[in-house]
């Protein structure tokens, strides 16, 4: 016969296997539940980024660490209450006089008031960085989603062009295999167009790789599974994504005040001059606080209890106080040469991406320029083809000079609009558009984690 430990402890690892199955289960059936939400569903860029809002990780993390920021707080506060020692004793052997040989005492030792004030303090603002690392991890998953919601816009136009390239090829073959017996025919021209075919069709492999791999990116920043069914419209993405934003409307004052980074600097200033705050206070006498029954060594009539309250002043320790409140202001030098850094990065980040973006904005012009003159070209030599002046694989060949001069054009416009997204989101823009930074943290602290959203 079996011991009953052994169903005891049989019995405790089916509960625990029940435990593990009811939470396994009660995960799948939320994500199948966030997924289901979108399944075969139309979503444009805004769309994608309200679903990211709601079921990205990242985000979940960091409000998180909100909330526990939140609860360091709570739990400060009770250091305002002194610790309490409760002290007896007990006279084995004691004078004849002695009539009480117990003692007893209640003490609450040196009690630290100021301490706690400076605490409570950082605490809050460590809460305040905590928030604003929330945002700043907002902020880069909307700049993500941007880029990636604009180069899938390029792979789709690309797409088409090369579907265009394709087909022209094709008809390349085509024209060279009805030339055979001519005068004019060569075998060498037929191979060449055999393998441009070759190429396009491997750019357009390419391409449905680069489509597939981007949106498997956007998918992972909205927290959705890879193999989710949904459609993502990508028309008109420049407009969905940098909206009616122009970046010589803003200026460099402007964006630094909207840089978490450089916020979180300031803080952290402000950090260190409660320390020095605090370094200061430990010259501050603490007082103590007893209550004590009489000391039957001592007493032998009374037998009550006695309130006591003094004072406990170090009166000695060899000027380490001193040297700590020096070093504490050495520290806060520190933390300005670091917002001095900070904010000299944030400047040369601030004009490279200017410059980039006027850089783009030519390369732009440029690529529009020659795709017009490839198609004048193009029109040019179609007029002389049809008077019989030049062959029709010239034609052809500058009709597919046009197309590369399309697809060049796009991916031009493509890097213009990313420099103006990264501009927005440098500025802070991007991100106040979807949510509210003045009253998130507020919002976050009552709807226990949930972002504050713009409608």
């Amino acid at each position: 016969m079996k011991p009953l430990t052994q169903y005891i402890l049989s019995f405790a690892d089916v509960v625990l296997i029940m435990i593990i199955s009811t939470i396994i289960s009660t995960t799948t059936i939320a994500m199948t539940n966030s997924v289901s939400e979108y399944n075969n569903k139309v979503l444009d860029f805004n769309a994608c980024i309200q679903a990211g809002l709601k079921h990205s990780p990242l985000l979940k993390r960091s409000s998180i660490e909100i909330n526990i920021r939140r609860l360091n707080e709570s739990d400060m506060r009770w250091d305002y209450i002194p610790s309490v020692f409760i002290n007896t004793s007990y006279l084995i052997t004691s004078p004849d006089y002695v009539n009480d040989r117990a003692t007893f005492s209640f003490s609450t030792g040196p009690y630290d008031f100021i301490q706690p004030y400076f605490a409570i303090r950082a605490a809050k603002e460590f809460t305040r960085i905590a928030v604003l690392v929330h945002l700043q991890t907002i902020a880069e998953g909307l700049y993500e989603s941007g880029k990636v919601f604009l180069r899938l816009d390029f792979a789709d136009q690309a797409l088409t062009i090369q579907d265009e390239i394709i087909r022209l090829t094709e008809q390349n073959i085509d024209v060279n295999e009805a030339m055979k017996g001519l005068a004019n025919y060569s075998p060498i021209d037929k191979q060449i167009a055999e393998k441009e075919l070759e190429e396009a069709r491997i750019e357009k492999e390419k391409l449905i790789v680069l489509k597939t791999s981007l949106t498997e990116s956007l998918l992972s920043l909205m927290g959705l599974p890879l193999d989710s069914k949904i459609n993502i419209i990508t028309t008109n993405a420049s407009n969905q994504v940098i909206d009616r934003f122009d970046p010589r409307n803003i200026t460099l004052s402007q964006a630094k005040e909207h840089s978490v980074a450089l916020e979180i600097s300031t803080i952290k200033k402000k950090l260190q001059e409660l320390n020095i705050r605090a370094a200061y206070a430990k010259y501050i006498p603490s007082p103590v606080l007893s209550i004590i029954t009489a000391d039957p060594l001592y007493n032998n009539t009374d037998t009550g209890s006695y309130l006591v309250l003094g004072i406990n002043l170090l009166a000695w320790d060899g000027f380490d106080r001193r040297r700590n409140v020096t070093r504490q202001k050495d520290v806060l030098k520190q933390y300005d040469l670091d917002y001095d850094m900070e904010e000299q990065k944030f400047i040369i980040a601030w004009k490279v991406a200017q410059n980039q973006n006027n850089l783009a904005s030519l390369d732009l012009k440029a690529a529009e320029t020659i795709q017009e003159i490839t198609k004048l070209k193009t029109e040019q030599i179609k007029i002389k083809h049809e008077s019989g002046a030049l062959p029709i694989g010239m034609l052809q060949e500058n009709r597919r000079g046009y197309l590369l001069a399309q697809k060049n054009r796009i991916s031009k416009n493509l890097d213009y609009y990313l420099s103006i997204l990264y501009v927005r989101h440098l500025s802070g823009e991007l991100r106040d558009s979807f949510i509210n930074p003045k009253s998130f943290s507020v919002e976050l602290h009552n709807t226990g984690g949930k972002e504050g959203n713009r409608e």
